[in-house]
């Protein structure tokens, strides 16, 4: 099934997730620990600890993508991208245009 949704890009959260109603019961994949997580203004998340993810095939700026991403209760946001995709993936963000550019080599970008 294909879903078009925005991503928040976020250098201070540490991984990936996806808001728990995007996600069937049947498709989530128990991780091998749970851990907590706490929301951007630092208090705790609603819905506990993380326990389940997902592998996610996307495309996000005209480029293809297969990651783990752990499900939560997001709030109003759907996918946040955190600092493990922006290590990854090394895109070059433009704040002025409010663009993304992913590099064909992510390794050699500076």
């Amino acid at each position: 099934e294909t879903t078009e949704t925005q991503a928040l890009i976020d250098c201070g959260v540490e991984g990936r997730f996806i808001h728990q109603d995007l996600v069937p019961w049947e498709k989530r994949e128990r991780l091998p620990c749970s851990f907590k997580v706490k929301n951007v203004d630092g208090s705790p998340n609603t819905a506990g600890h993380i326990t389940h993810g997902i592998w996610v095939a996307y495309e996000f700026a005209g480029k293809k993508f297969k990651d783990m991403f752990h499900i939560t209760d997001l709030g109003d946001q759907k996918i946040i991208l955190g600092m493990p995709w922006l290590e990854s993936h090394n895109p070059l963000i433009d704040w002025r245009r409010k663009t993304v550019v992913i590099p064909k080599d992510p390794s050699r970008h500076i």
